[in-house]
């Protein structure tokens, strides 16, 4: 496969541990702690050797403690799954973060409905008032 400049191995590296990691996560982590996790993105520093990875979690942001616990704990399992999964000389250290993209995309679209809402209340409002004016 051949890769244009525009699509730089960082970028590669990000898409590759969130794929992997989603499958070591769900099916080779034993850890009770680790429960409904959902990775929703990495960000592999230039020189790769850090990255952000960025989990969601299905009972919410209520569980992250423990869940990052489980997954601090899991760390040098995951990079050692990872380093003979991926062709790379050095494998980043992982940084979990809980990502609330989720929460804060949901509490915009509450935003907008109450828009939406308050919208249809005054055409309704104007509408009356049009029709006590006739």
């Amino acid at each position: 496969m051949r890769y244009t400049s525009d699509y730089s191995r960082p970028q590669r590296l990000n898409g590759q541990l969130v794929e992997l990691l989603a499958e070591l996560i769900g099916r080779r982590v034993k850890d009770p702690r680790v429960h409904g996790v959902t990775i929703t993105g990495a960000e592999v520093a230039p020189d790769l050797r850090h990255a952000r990875v960025y989990i969601s979690l299905l009972a919410g942001e209520e569980g992250w403690e423990e869940v990052h616990a489980g997954l601090v704990a899991a760390t040098s399992y995951l990079r050692a799954r990872l380093g003979k999964m991926m062709r790379v000389k050095r494998i980043p250290e992982l940084d979990f973060r809980y990502d609330t993209s989720l929460a804060e995309g949901a509490h915009i679209e509450a935003l907008l409905d109450d828009i939406d809402y308050m919208d249809e209340d005054a055409e309704e409002t104007t509408d009356d008032n049009e029709d006590d004016d006739g």
